[in-house]
């Protein structure tokens, strides 16, 4: 932290930079536009300052002329009434993250990258997503230097022009690779598509197989025996026999025990003595809790490489410390991120453990990465943050409603949502171990209250009793971030309405589905009557399995700041308890509702 004194030595020493570049070179700059433009920026900086945040914007007029200025929303931010900016009226025009619900924004371009495709517009965080690069390498006519693309991207670049035949010039390639460490290289080797054959060079060649009389002809070409087929000659099994074996356990005994035990699978014994036993007492995010259990673990076990797809380093789940070149920093590019993990996990299952962090929402742009980890049953751990409405004042496109239910229905992925610290030390402990399924841990950003009956053992069957009664009227399922809710409103329930609620911990779907028959009566209890109402301000999709009523969220949320969020759309202990005793008193009068799903 700096002092203020550092401060203002650095305000001071800013704005002596910057009336040396003003008088080098903005000499020509006008007076009235030197005015206007310090005007602007100080009406900006008094903006921020107001709601101690960034993020600001534009205001509509003559939106019915057809040539008017369009207002694309790169950045999500506008400016029409200054004192509603990040305000928590529902009707503000200036919250943080705005997107199309207010008249004159024709389009926003939010999460990153979208706005170059959308209106050929960008901004640096834009142009590190993936989508921003192939809206920009859009090229109908197939003229594209990529060789130049790549040496933008920094990349070293070799190029075979002799197509498939400069063996020696691959060769040369690959051993230049080995040695240059600044770099990734591209190898552009010009090939031709189906050499050989008749329909060499063609697209015709990339879906349909060749003819026999085709590929008989082609096997006399290379003066093969055209009757032959699937043929490896001596010849050929010779140009293979100089690989030299190679002895590294020898050399190197220590690392070499190592390595076995790292191909294996296997962490060292005691590494679950290094997740804290206990956790802080005060208000505490599940991201910064997950940092709290896995930065112990990743600093002393060097299986872990850890990754984020953030502005800045290791900040955005709380993972901070010193992981010794196992640390990979990506910029915002989280399908590379994703992609590249599960490389690595694939190029020797197990000995790498993948860890890749950042806002859930943004795991939307990394879904096909995620799929494919969970199809080849590749051990990716997937950090998400930010992942409730309380979020608050990022926005609606930063508010991941509808993202819970992709993961929860994804073949052979685990999506694990915890409560507090206790729930996330046993969602790591989970994920840790699990060697054949990826998985999501699910984290706040804000601050949540750590529960007394919270059991990391208990994470591990998915759901579990958290708070029991006899003679129960209805039982509560919590989950996530939003667990602390079922607690509050069971209390409230019995102390102002005498009904007896039961509450259950949800984190994982999946993992509960793996339980027994008995085991999954006995938490939920609905075959002896008990109706049961899911808490999770996110679309209700598969809760029909597990409840009778879902208080949920069907919108695209709403730009708010957090608290703001919860009580727009009812998340407060006294409008759920109503909901909750409304329902109740409704399935008295008409008992056949209990048997249909209610979606509030």
């Amino acid at each position: 932290m700096h002092t203020k004194e550092e401060t203002m030595d650095n305000v001071v020493s800013g704005l002596q930079k910057e009336e040396e570049v003003k008088s080098s070179a903005v000499r020509k700059l006008l007076e009235e536009h030197d005015y206007v433009l310090k005007t602007f920026r100080l009406l900006i900086a008094d903006l921020c300052q107001q709601f101690n945040g960034g993020h600001l914007g534009y205001a509509p007029h003559t939106l019915d002329y057809f040539n008017h200025d369009r207002f694309v929303l790169l950045n999500a931010m506008t400016l029409d009434q200054l004192k509603s900016y990040y305000s928590d009226r529902v009707d503000a025009l200036c919250p943080g993250h705005p997107k199309i619900e207010h008249e004159g924004i024709e389009v926003t371009t939010r999460p990153l990258g979208q706005g170059v495709a959308n209106a050929c517009m960008v901004r640096d965080a834009c142009l590190q997503e993936g989508v921003a690069l192939e809206a920009i390498s859009v090229d109908l006519t197939n003229t594209e230097d990529v060789n130049a693309k790549m040496r933008a991207c920094r990349w070293d670049v070799v190029d075979i022009k002799d197509r498939c035949f400069d063996v020696g010039g691959i060769v040369k390639a690959l051993n230049k690779v080995r040695v240059l460490k600044e770099r990734p290289t591209f190898v552009n080797v010009r090939t031709i598509t189906s050499i050989g054959s008749a329909v060499a060079g063609g697209a015709v060649a990339h879906g349909v197989a060749f003819s026999a009389d085709d590929v008989a002809n082609i096997k006399k070409v290379y003066a093969f025996n055209p009757e032959e087929h699937f043929v490896i000659s001596d010849k050929m099994r010779n140009f293979f026999t100089d690989i030299q074996s190679r002895d590294y356990e020898a050399k190197f005994p220590k690392l070499g025990a190592e390595f076995w035990r790292r191909m294996a699978g296997e962490l060292p014994k005691l590494w679950k003595n290094l997740i804290p036993s206990k956790f802080p007492k005060q208000s505490t995010s599940t991201r910064a809790a997950s940092g709290l259990v896995f930065n112990p673990v990743a600093m002393e076990v060097n299986n872990f490489i850890v990754s984020t797809a953030d502005l800045s380093p290791l900040t955005t789940c709380g993972m901070n410390g010193n992981y010794g070149g196992r640390y990979v920093h990506y910029g915002v590019q989280e399908h590379a991120m994703c992609a590249i993990s599960n490389g690595l996990a694939a190029f020797a299952p197990n000995t790498f453990v993948l860890v890749t962090s950042f806002f859930f929402m943004f795991y939307l742009y990394a879904a096909p990465a995620v799929r494919m980890g969970a199809l080849q049953q590749l051990q990716v751990i997937y950090l998400a943050t930010h992942d409730s409405i309380r979020m608050g004042e990022d926005g609606l496109t930063y508010q991941p409603i509808e993202l819970a239910a992709l993961y929860r229905a994804m073949p052979n992925l685990l999506f694990i949502r915890p409560g507090d610290s206790e729930e996330t030390a046993g969602a790591w402990t989970i994920v840790i171990e699990s060697k054949k399924t990826p998985t999501t841990i699910s984290t706040s950003r804000q601050g949540l209250p750590q529960l007394a009956r919270t059991r990391r053992v208990g994470v591990a069957k998915g759901a579990y009793v958290l708070e029991e009664v006899d003679e129960a009227d209805v039982t509560l399922i919590g989950v996530g971030a939003e667990l602390f809710f079922a607690i509050d409103i069971a209390h409230e329930l019995r102390s102002t309405r005498n009904i007896k609620a039961r509450v259950i911990s949800f984190p994982c779907q999946r993992l509960f589905e793996a339980q027994s028959q008995d085991y999954k009566r006995a938490t939920l209890r609905r075959d002896r009557g008990i109706p049961a109402v899911v808490i999770e301000p996110y679309t209700p999709n598969g809760w029909e399995r597990y409840a009778d009523e879902a208080i949920c969220v069907k919108t695209f949320g709403h730009s708010l700041p957090g608290k703001a969020a919860y009580k727009y759309f009812g998340f407060e202990v006294g409008p759920l308890t109503a909901k909750v005793g409304g329902y109740l008193q409704r399935i008295k009068a008409d008992p056949a509702l209990k048997h249909e799903f209610v979606d509030l």
